[in-house]
């Protein structure tokens, strides 16, 4: 796998983006309820894009562990798809 994936890249790029939101915002602390709702609105799409990425990372684990299977080939990553679905039946 390659450091860093286009995934990861695209990670911080979307956080990037996203600190946009609290350039204005004191690194000490918040002066203004606008400042403090800027500051919770990045945290909350902070965490939304860190989930996105595990969630993306996940679908190409699943994707590349089934091409394998087709193959042949049973993965470490296709025992665990299939026994955590068992387990949270």
């Amino acid at each position: 796998m390659e450091t860093p994936t286009l995934l990861y890249q695209q990670m911080i790029r979307n956080i990037d983006h996203a600190r946009k939101l609290v350039s204005n915002v004191e690194p000490n602390g918040c002066k203004t309820d606008l400042q403090h709702l800027k500051l919770r609105s990045f945290v909350l799409l902070t965490h939304s894009i860190i989930e996105e990425y595990i969630e993306d990372l996940g679908r190409e684990v699943a994707v590349e562990a089934r091409k394998e299977f087709k193959k042949g080939k049973i993965t470490k990553a296709l025992v665990a798809l299939i026994s955590g679905t068992y387990i949270f039946m």
